[in-house]
């Protein structure tokens, strides 16, 4: 498409009310992208998310993109398989500073992006006033956590939500993302999609006592599984690290595994309040056992 196209598709999302836009294998450039968000701004369209996946887009377009958020009040952005290298989000980040741009949501699916690009999505949740962040697909690594941490760390970021879709994390990984739920005392921790084992949870338990803090909120997708005593174990081992409730969903229960369950919650050494049940369900500690 030619820049000019650009224009009317602004045109036609403020016809249609259009909420959320694609713009995937675009080859964008800044004219393009200035096009879009000219027209856009002149008719005061709004989205509430842009999806950008576009592995061609040079570095320069990132501080563009940023311009068009700010322009038509978009808080949410997607980048999917963008390669996103620290000069690409470094632009991004210049254009998000300069533009003031605040968001509420970033999502990162990106398999390629280097370890390196972690630190610099630390700046930008800083700069864009972010708290939530989602990485999906990005086969996440010790490495990879390790420099995101470190950037959360170097800038003082606090976090209310991370969520981790990824099946390639290994067992080793998951004890660095409670360091990550430390430093930036993040308040739910959802993983789905993560191809869960026991190592996994027992890592990230593990990740928890030795970092000697409690996740407010824990929220295990199991990708529709039937429990067996080695799941029910891992997880009354993990309500010892839970702070407020721990979040079940697509994981059938048989009634004998769900009283185990309801009766480590209501233990008095644990610190953990309700369990939230795939059913939609909640058990609660007894109020005498409260905190």
């Amino acid at each position: 498409m030619t820049p000019d196209i650009y224009g009317f598709v602004a045109d036609i999302i403020s016809i249609t009310g259009c909420s959320t836009i694609f713009f995937v294998e675009c080859d964008l450039t800044k004219q393009k992208l200035q096009s879009f968000t000219e027209t856009g701004k002149n008719i005061k369209i709004s989205l509430s998310k842009l999806h950008i996946s576009d592995v061609k887009m040079p570095a320069e377009c990132y501080s563009e993109i940023a311009t068009t958020l700010k322009s038509i009040s978009c808080e949410e952005i997607v980048f999917g398989n963008c390669e996103l290298t620290s000069r690409k989000l470094f632009e991004f980040n210049t254009g998000c500073k300069d533009n003031d741009l605040s968001l509420s949501t970033l999502f990162i699916i990106d398999a390629q992006m280097p370890a390196e690009s972690f630190r610099e999505i630390a700046i930008t949740l800083k700069t864009t006033c972010c708290k939530m962040i989602q990485f999906q697909n990005c086969e996440l690594t010790s490495r990879k956590l390790f420099e995101f941490y470190t950037g959360c760390k170097d800038n003082d970021l606090s976090l209310s939500r991370l969520n981790i879709m990824d099946s390639t994390m290994l067992p080793d990984a998951y004890y660095d993302v409670a360091n990550i739920v430390k430093i930036t005392k993040c308040t739910i921790l959802y993983f789905r999609y993560c191809d869960l084992s026991m190592q996994k949870l027992e890592s990230l338990g593990k990740g928890c006592k030795e970092s000697h803090i409690l996740i407010p909120t824990l929220g295990i997708d199991w990708s529709n599984i039937t429990a067996t005593d080695d799941h029910i174990s891992i997880l009354c081992d993990l309500m010892a690290v839970v702070g407020e409730m721990l979040a079940l969903f697509n994981l059938e229960i048989d009634a004998k595994r769900t009283q185990r369950l309801i009766d480590t919650l209501h233990l008095e050494k644990s610190k953990i309040q309700r369990i939230q049940f795939p059913d939609g369900s909640t058990a609660y500690k007894r109020a005498s056992m409260r905190n």
